[in-house]
């Protein structure tokens, strides 16, 4: 997107510039024609001679002119181009960074799930779980306590906009252990 402005400011500056050049060239040539008349001339073409040496003259001043205006417009599109340059690099540069912090996120998001799935089995198959059977809630504080300690020490340790991007099950296990239990049953 941003190679396609470019390239299109470049076009335009193109043409700005062919057009400067093509009236300094006919501004040259005109000049050229008016030193190119006899020196001497017939009586009463002497003023119009004076008139067109000082259109020349200032024909001149406006090819100098269009040459500095061309040079500056040069300076400045190059100076422009290589701002965008930069621009861009650095985007590609934040883009990368966010594609590798996604990258992390994702791994330690499977790392997660793969930790709470087996938590959730040594809960399931607690001996304790077991043989107290499944409606004794004063028994399984241990193993409550273990899920919930793990997960919050963890969801801690990561900074509040990444915390906000707990599963639906990470929050259900912070919220309530008890109902975290009754999906192993």
């Amino acid at each position: 997107m941003h190679d396609e402005d470019l390239g299109e400011d470049k076009t335009s500056q193109n043409c700005v510039e062919r057009d400067l050049e093509h009236a300094a060239r006919s501004l040259g040539t005109a000049g050229e024609e008016i030193r190119r008349l006899p020196a001497q001339e017939p009586q009463g073409q002497g003023e119009e001679q004076r008139e067109l040496d000082s259109a020349f003259e200032k024909s001149q001043l406006e090819v100098e002119k269009l040459k500095e205006l061309l040079k500056e417009l040069k300076e400045n599109g190059s100076a422009d181009l290589q701002k965008a340059k930069e621009h861009n690099r650095r985007l590609d540069e934040e883009i990368l960074a966010l594609r590798n912090r996604v990258r992390s996120l994702d791994s330690e998001k499977k790392v997660l799930g793969e930790e709470v799935e087996r938590l959730r089995g040594e809960i399931c198959d607690s001996p304790e779980r077991k043989h107290l059977g499944n409606h004794s809630p004063g028994k399984t504080v241990g193993a409550e306590q273990k899920v919930q300690f793990f997960l919050i020490s963890h969801f801690w340790a990561r900074s509040v906009s990444e915390y906000t991007r707990a599963t639906e099950a990470e929050c259900l296990l912070l919220s309530s252990p008890a109902s975290f239990l009754r999906l192993c049953q």
